[in-house]
């Protein structure tokens, strides 16, 4: 991202901002949680906390309290970390996250619909998306297996995606229409409308959240890439990115 090209400027006393920290706010995982803090720090961001600290869990309490993240992150010497290598996987059987980005001309925004497998798949990379066991939490993409229920989906009247054959109903959704997270979300409405899960689709394929936000629905980068961060130490994060300077889900 930006920040690559900004760590020569980063040094005590000057430090580039990457905004508040938005741990505890949802629409990220635990463990997404932890990958935001763990960048911040290394980043060497400030760690200004940006959620309602009344509502604070055990589990962002001590992501937030990591002794030996804040340590890398409060050193005195001060060097952000820079991505020195990327050595990406090109494993069809990787999961990616499914995301809600601007609308561009890339194949990795651009969906067909299987009515009948009920399958969503992404033509960039052949995935189709999986909710798996759960019911909440980060979308993501598997191999395309038409046997599996978790894999068959449903495109309702009201333009939104619901899981088949789910009680109560199951949506993709798209956070407070912003993104870039799109969430496994039960739907607990008698109607059925939840808000922000209502998308376009477009004959090229495209999935536009249909507030007029000009999100679409996409991956994050199709791949699953190892970046090799070096400052004071040397890092490897195993990573799915979502978007240029948003925290990035770690495995």
């Amino acid at each position: 991202g930006e920040q690559q090209n900004l760590s020569q400027y980063a040094h005590p006393g000057f430090w580039n901002d990457l905004d508040m920290l938005e741990i505890g706010n949802g629409g990220m995982t635990t463990t997404e949680y932890r990958t935001h803090m763990a960048f911040w720090a290394i980043l060497k961001a400030p760690l200004l906390l940006g959620n309602d600290l009344t509502k604070l869990t055990d589990d962002i309490m001590r992501i937030l309290t990591n002794p030996e993240v804040i340590a890398i992150n409060q050193d005195s010497l001060g060097v952000q970390a820079k991505v020195v290598k990327t050595v990406p996987s090109n494993s069809s059987k990787s999961r990616s996250s499914v995301v809600a980005l601007r609308c561009s001309p890339a194949a990795s925004q651009r969906w067909a619909y299987n009515q009948t497998t009920l399958q969503l798949m992404n033509l960039g990379t052949q995935q189709c998306i999986d909710a798996g066991s759960q019911t909440k939490g980060q979308a993501q993409t598997a191999e395309c297996d038409p046997s599996v229920q978790s894999q068959k989906w449903m495109l309702t009247s009201g333009g939104q995606v619901q899981l088949h054959a789910s009680r109560p109903p199951v949506y993709l959704h798209v956070y407070d229409y912003r993104g870039p997270a799109v969430q496994l979300y039960t739907c607990q409405n008698i109607d059925g409308d939840c808000g922000s899960e209502q998308f376009k689709v477009m004959s090229d394929g495209h999935f536009q959240l249909h507030h007029d936000s000009g999100l679409c629905l996409d991956l994050s980068r199709g791949v699953t890439d190892n970046y090799v961060f070096a400052g004071e130490s040397e890092f490897t994060f195993v990573s799915r990115c979502l978007e240029p300077c948003h925290p990035c889900a770690c495995n």
